[in-house]
């Protein structure tokens, strides 16, 4: 298992199991950051690659290394959507944790309209 280094107190940490999603990391990424920026949130997007035979986790790593908010970990082998979920939120601190797909089929500007119920609900 492998992983890039984490950003220090996120309000929230956006945990995305990965499985053959390259294509689509740069466009979510982008898209995380932005809506993230705009809600002025501190935030974390954690892209689990579950042992993807793709080119997902040198991608990942590309992503890392230009924001510092973007970490990844390298499952060793193939555990399935949901271990992902869970490894990637045992190793990544946060107030709230947001699930999503890698594939864009969950809007990322979704996220700050959850933290702000989250926030709402006094959880």
């Amino acid at each position: 298992m492998a992983s890039c280094p984490a950003d220090a107190n996120p309000d929230v940490t956006i945990v995305v199991p990965v499985y053959r999603n390259d294509a689509t990391l740069p466009a979510l990424a982008a898209r995380v950051r932005d809506a993230m920026n705009g809600a002025g949130l501190r935030f974390r997007l954690l892209l689990v690659v579950d042992a993807s035979p793709d080119e997902s986790w040198r991608i990942v790593r590309q992503l890392a290394s230009a924001d510092a908010r973007i970490g990844g970990l390298l499952l060793g082998h193939n555990v399935g959507q949901h271990a992902a979920v869970l490894a990637g939120m045992a190793s990544a601190p946060a107030r709230w944790f947001v699930v999503m797909d890698a594939d864009l089929q969950d809007p990322p500007e979704a996220i700050p309209d959850l933290v702000a119920c989250a926030r709402q609900s006094g959880v």
